[in-house]
C-alpha cells in the first residue's frame, strides 16, 4: 500500500491485472467444496444505464438472495454490455454515454474488490435503483455509503487509488457520445487563493452556466496552479500558504466525489466567492450552500486528496507550453494566456456545431496574432510566495 504514491499508472494497472488474475484463480468456483461444484453458474452480461438491466437486477435477480437460491448459484456479474472499444485510440464508448462508462467501471471495481456476491449485489442493486441521478455516484461515494463501517482508512485509501487508476482510463473524452465529441474542452488550471483565479471563476466562468454554453463545453477544473512538491519530504507548498493547499485539495476531492460539473462548480464558485470577500476560512459552509454532502472532507482526511493533487501537479507540469501564471485557460489544447477574459469567444470559435444563442452576439474571433487589448491580471509562477 505504501508504494502506490511512488508508482506510475502503468505499473499500477499491471498490478491490477495480476491481482485480478490471481483472484480469478481463488474464486468460489476454483476453491469450492464438493457441494459448490454442483452449483449452477449464472452469468449476467449487462450495462449499468440500460433501464431493462436495472429493472432485472433490482426486481428479479435480487430474489435469489431473498429466497436462499444464492446458496446453489455461482453468480457472475459482467458490467460491459453493448459498449465497444475505439480501435483508433483504445478508448471505451458506452451505449448510454459517459455516465455509463463511469458506472460500468465502478461496478467492475466493486466486483474485483469484493468478490463475494452478497457484498457485490447490494450496492449494485442500489445503484441501479437510483439511476435517475447517475452522476451522483462515484466510487468514493460508494466507499463511504456502504463500506466505511467495515473498513479501516488504509483499506479505503488503497481502494480509492485502485479506482482512480481505472477511472483515469475512461475520462469523459474517452466515453463521449457523438454530441459530446463535438464539445469544446475548456481546462482551467488555477489555485484557490489567487484573487485573479477567484475573480475569473466567480465573475466570468460562471457565465457559461448562466447563458447555456455549458451544453457545448467539457469543463475541467484543475486546482493546483503555482504550487510545487517539496522534493525532500513530498509535501505540498502553495503560493498563498497552507490554507491554499487545504482548499486546493478540498476542491480536488469535490471534483472527484461529485463528477457532475454543475454540482462541483457550484461548490467551487461558493468557495472562490468567499476568497474574493476575504472570508475563505468559512469554506465549509459551501457544502450546505451548494447542497452537497461533506464526503470531500473524508476524502481529504483519508489522504486520498493528496493522491489527486499529485495527479493534478503532474498534469500541470506537463503543459505545453508551460503555464506562466494562473488562471491558465486552455481551449481545445490551446492556451489563451493573458486573454482569458475573452474565453467565451474562443469557445464559440472552436465549436464546430450549430452556434448557440450565446455565440451569435460575439464578433468573429481575431487570429492568434491579433489578441484583444483587454489583458487580465494574473498570479505569476515566480511571484513572491505568501
Amino acid at each position: 500500500m505504501f508504494l502506490w504514491p511512488q508508482m506510475g499508472s502503468r505499473q499500477i494497472l499491471t498490478i491490477l491485472i495480476l491481482t485480478n488474475t490471481l483472484l480469478s484463480l481463488i474464486t468460489p468456483t476454483h476453491c469450492s467444496s464438493s457441494s459448490k461444484s454442483e452449483n449452477v453458474t449464472v452469468s449476467l452480461y449487462y450495462e449499468t444505464l440500460c433501464p431493462f438491466c436495472a429493472n432485472f437486477i433490482v426486481n428479479y435477480l435480487v430474489k435469489i438472495f431473498q429466497n436462499g437460491l444464492i446458496s446453489i448459484v455461482n453468480l457472475r456479474m459482467v458490467p460491459w454490455g453493448n459498449a465497444w472499444i475505439n480501435k483508433s485510440d483504445g478508448s471505451f464508448i458506452c451505449q448510454h454515454g459517459s455516465d455509463e462508462c463511469l458506472l460500468n467501471a465502478v461496478e467492475a471495481c466493486t466486483i474485483i474488490v469484493y468478490p463475494d456476491a452478497v457484498h457485490t449485489v447490494k450496492p449494485i442493486a442500489t445503484y441501479n435503483h437510483t439511476k435517475t441521478t447517475p452522476t451522483e455516484v462515484s466510487f468514493i461515494v460508494f466507499i463511504f455509503m456502504f463500506l466505511w463501517p467495515q473498513m479501516g482508512s488504509r483499506q479505503i485509501l488503497t481502494i480509492l487509488i485502485l479506482a482512480n487508476t481505472l477511472l483515469s482510463f475512461i475520462t469523459p473524452t474517452h466515453c463521449s457520445s457523438s454530441s459530446k465529441s463535438e464539445n469544446v474542452t475548456v481546462s482551467l488550471y488555477y489555485e484557490t487563493l489567487c484573487p485573479y483565479c477567484a475573480n475569473f471563476i466567480v465573475n466570468y466562468l460562471v457565465k457559461i452556466f448562466q447563458n447555456g454554453l455549458i451544453s457545448i463545453v467539457n469543463l475541467r477544473m484543475v486546482p493546483w496552479g503555482n504550487a510545487w512538491i517539496n522534493k525532500s519530504d513530498g509535501s505540498f507548498i502553495c503560493q498563498h500558504g497552507s490554507d491554499e493547499c487545504l482548499l486546493n485539495t478540498i476542491e480536488a476531492c469535490t471534483i472527484i466525489v461529485y463528477p457532475d460539473v454543475v454540482r462541483h462548480f457550484r461548490f467551487i464558485h461558493c468557495v472562490e466567492r468567499f476568497t474574493l470577500e476575504g472570508k475563505h476560512t468559512e469554506w465549509i459552509n459551501c457544502f450546505q450552500k451548494s447542497g452537497l454532502g461533506t464526503v470531500p472532507i473524508d476524502c481529504y482526511n483519508s489522504g486520498y486528496g493528496n493522491v489527486i493533487e499529485q495527479k493534478y501537479a503532474k498534469e500541470t507540469a506537463q503543459l505545453n507550453p508551460p503555464h506562466r501564471f494562473v488562471p491558465w485557460v486552455v481551449v481545445n489544447n490551446q492556451p489563451i494566456q493573458e486573454d482569458y477574459g475573452n474565453f467565451v469567444a474562443y469557445i464559440c470559435k472552436a465549436y464546430k456545431g450549430p452556434k448557440p444563442e450565446a455565440c451569435r452576439s460575439i464578433s468573429p474571433m481575431v487570429n492568434s496574432m491579433e489578441k484583444s487589448n483587454s489583458i487580465q491580471p494574473v498570479c505569476y509562477v515566480d511571484e513572491e510566495r505568501t
